[in-house]
């Protein structure tokens, strides 16, 4: 089987961005991209694509994290966290104490 996650190897190499990511992951089978770190650092992800507001849901509007979390989490093979969940999720990522490496290097390590 071919290795799906080169892709993010080298497409990380410039600036990064979230949302082009979080498109390709949706691009992709359920299952098909293996992620080697937290659920929490893949709902960074997710959060930072939302932010960015470019990817749409299909009605013409800015999709929200629910919406991006469930097909990333499906894309990766793992159970997308509730939609309450993820807020206090959410919440704690922004309000965490501890310095985190910058996602980019987090992403780049989980997808490799």
């Amino acid at each position: 089987m071919m290795n799906e996650n080169n892709y993010f190897n080298q497409a990380m190499s410039g600036s990064f961005d979230a949302a082009s990511v979080v498109k390709d992951l949706l691009s992709r089978p359920a299952g098909s991209v293996h992620w080697h770190s937290t659920k929490r650092c893949l709902i960074e992800l997710v959060m930072a694509a939302a932010d960015e507001r470019v990817i749409t849901n299909g009605h013409g509007e800015a999709a929200s994290r629910t919406f991006l979390s469930q097909r990333v989490f499906r894309a990766v093979g793992m159970v997308p966290p509730k939609s309450r969940h993820l807020h206090s999720v959410v919440y704690r990522i922004r309000n965490r104490v501890m310095q985190q490496p910058p996602l980019e290097d987090r992403v780049r390590e989980a997808m490799g």
